[in-house]
């Protein structure tokens, strides 16, 4: 019994031994403990932080609203913050032009359909529309996208700029709140208009500017306090321009006998089909034209309520003028020259080709004074009246030659 016993401790006793050093073999060739990955709450207020992002509105008609982004924060309110490379896509309708708004940061409310934006923000338009800013939002309730600061637009030939501006998505109307500069260009011309508001309906073919309006095209200077451009169908060349408010409109460098300055209430200006040359002009209220003298000086000037000029295919030359109620004219006057006034109801000017005299026709209480210095230096005027008259005006309409004076003649 005592050997037995002997056995069975030495069996344990090597047991245990074993046991041991498999532990301390165990312990060596445990791998190193890893780590847990620790995400960095980014905002103490959002309850979910996740990594990547993908938001999806939609309605009866289908996507309405789509919003990507690297980074995402969910609040209680169910409210968004998303974070880096942020895009929102608004789908085309039937009735509206799809766009995509980009930037660096965007928030959703809870109900998903108004997004704000900050950063480097894009807008890209379906229709062609493209948009710079730092910060917009977006509502679905009412389509429009709002930039309060300083934008930038661009659509083919046509970039604009203001210091704060609306997008009506569902009209496709671009508003420009505060200094708006608008600049179109074609392959044959330039005008940039700049005033202190504006209304681009390109969709419409229209644009709308108002206070203190100022335009310069390749061969004039305008201004007033409205101004209407109609365009025609390229959305950038301009079809007529209505100019209200006290007009007014300087040729740029102008040839004699040509206009050198018109001045109204209203003046409105057809284009011809390169939106380049004028066909005609419309001047209506307190009308007044001036003309380009010989070697740059004041040529003569028309006074009318309204008057009415086409020009050749130059866009340029005065072929045809009519004026109407409380007419004068008043023939340039060089030094030491008599000076001729002629006042009527209506006067018609016309002429045919360069080689030929402006022809003119006075009606209605015309009155024709000249103006001169004896040989004392006083003034001796005469004065003819004449139910009409007919005369040809020459040397760029600075000078009258044939004339005839019908009926009661005094």
């Amino acid at each position: 019994m005592a050997g037995w016993r002997r056995n069975l401790r030495g069996v344990l006793i090597l047991s245990i031994a074993g046991v041991g050093v498999a532990v301390v073999m165990g312990l060596r060739e445990r791998a190193e403990p890893t780590h847990s990955v620790v995400i960095e709450r980014t905002d103490p207020a959002a309850v979910i932080q996740t990594r990547g992002s993908r938001v999806v509105q939609a309605d009866a008609l289908g996507e309405s609203l789509r919003v990507v982004a690297d980074r995402q924060d969910t609040y209680r309110d169910g409210g968004l913050r998303l974070v880096d490379n942020v895009r929102v896509t608004m789908a085309d309708r039937g009735d509206r032009a799809g766009f995509v708004l980009a930037g660096n940061e965007a928030t959703l409310d809870a109900s998903k359909t108004a997004v704000e934006l900050t950063g480097d923000v894009e807008m890209e338009s379906s229709d062609g529309l493209s948009a710079s800013t730092d910060y917009a939002s977006y509502s679905d309730h009412d389509g429009i996208v709002q930039m309060p600061g300083p934008t930038t637009f661009r659509r083919d030939g046509m970039d604009a700029a203001g210091d704060s501006a609306r997008y009506d998505r569902e009209n496709d109307i671009l508003r420009l709140l505060r200094n708006a500069q608008v600049d179109l260009t074609t392959d044959t011309s330039s005008t940039r208009i700049l005033s202190q508001a504006a209304t681009l309906a390109q969709s419409d073919l229209y644009m709308e500017f108002s206070d203190d309006v100022n335009i310069e095209t390749d061969n004039e200077r305008m201004a007033a306090g409205r101004a209407r451009a109609t365009l025609q169908n390229t959305g950038t060349t301009v079809e007529s321009l209505n100019l209200m408010r006290d007009a007014r409109i300087v040729g740029i460098a102008p040839q004699p006998g040509n206009l050198r300055e018109m001045t109204a209430r209203a003046i409105g200006l057809v284009y011809d089909d390169a939106g380049v040359g004028l066909e005609t002009a419309m001047l209506t209220g307190g009308s007044q034209l001036e003309m380009e003298g010989v070697n740059g000086s004041a040529g003569s000037t028309i006074h009318g309520r309204s008057i009415q000029v086409v020009f050749a295919t130059d866009g340029v030359q005065v072929t045809e003028l009519v004026a109407r109620t409380g007419v004068v004219l008043t023939l340039s006057t060089p030094l030491n020259e008599v000076a001729q006034t002629i006042s009527a109801d209506s006067l018609t000017v016309t002429r045919q080709n360069d080689d030929e005299p402006e022809q003119a026709r006075f009606d209605g209480d015309v009155t024709f004074q000249e103006v001169s210095l004896d040989e004392n230096g006083l003034q001796v005027s005469m004065i003819t009246h004449a139910d009409r008259l007919d005369c040809t005006l020459t040397d760029e309409m600075t000078k009258i030659g044939e004339t005839r004076f019908l009926g009661n003649v005094t």
